[in-house]
């Protein structure tokens, strides 16, 4: 598993001034009514056309990804990597993003730690808290194929995005990051964490990671896109480039 962190440029004559109006946004409700979804085998998937992502998005995946987080976490040593810790300060009132932030874990967790920023999550389905979650937070529905259309330019001081190589298909990250690098401002922090889903290890993982990998293929997807994402950073504009593999036990 790979993460990686990089910097975008300063251009003083680009940077934006950031006013209370572009912060104003509504969350939504909880388990999406907003995306009715597909029911097959008992799990709910959503039914976005545009979009590749293969996993559920119902009650039971929300206890997935929360235990996915803290997993990562303990993983990482933390929510952020130490390069993003030393560059960002969130006890500063800095302004979070975190693409395809699901039940909003990662999110809670920092805003309920650093209540003097603020933290917006964006997800395709609204399986976030609509209501009982921390005053600094906020959430809303969007598919980042289209675009974040509700954000000003520089934005945001640091952004996340984790995961995606189920997401996206591989000619979409550098348009995905291209609109990342455009909400976040000149100086800011990107911060990726992605699988190398093409690993080895005994029999079983071989034979299910192989499989894993060509059925992603055939669907256009990349499963070895988190050893791509130093260069497609700097493919998209960012700077500096910071990648950090920590090794995962895929099976006995």
């Amino acid at each position: 598993m790979g993460a990686s962190i990089s910097r975008r440029s300063r251009n003083r004559s680009s940077r934006g001034k950031r006013t209370s109006d572009q912060r104003d946004t509504c969350s939504h409700s909880s388990i999406s009514p907003s995306v009715k979804g597909t029911t097959i085998h008992g799990r709910v998937y959503h039914d976005v056309e545009s979009s590749v992502y293969f996993f559920p998005m119902d009650e039971i995946e929300q206890d997935r990804l929360h235990g996915q987080h803290f997993g990562l976490k303990a993983l990482f040593n933390g929510n952020l990597l130490a390069p993003v810790r030393d560059a960002v300060d969130l006890e500063n009132h800095c302004h979070v993003l975190d693409v395809g932030c699901g039940p909003g874990s990662w999110l809670l967790d920092l805003a309920t730690s650093h209540p003097n920023s603020k933290f917006v999550g964006v997800d395709i389905v609204d399986m976030f808290p609509s209501t009982i979650k921390p005053p600094n937070t906020e959430f809303h529905v969007a598919n980042i194929l289209d675009g974040l259309p509700m954000f000003a330019d520089n934005s945001f001081d640091l952004v996340q995005m984790r995961l995606f190589a189920s997401v996206l298909k591989g000619d979409q990250w550098i348009k995905t990051l291209t609109e990342l690098k455009r909400v976040c401002r000149p100086g800011g922090m990107i911060q990726l964490l992605e699988v190398d889903y093409k690993v080895t290890g005994n029999q079983f993982v071989n034979k299910f990671t192989s499989k894993l990998v060509n059925i992603m293929a055939s669907r256009g997807q990349d499963g070895e896109a988190a050893k791509k994402l130093a260069p497609m950073l700097t493919q998209a504009g960012f700077i500096n480039p910071h990648t950090d593999h920590r090794p995962i036990a895929g099976g006995k």
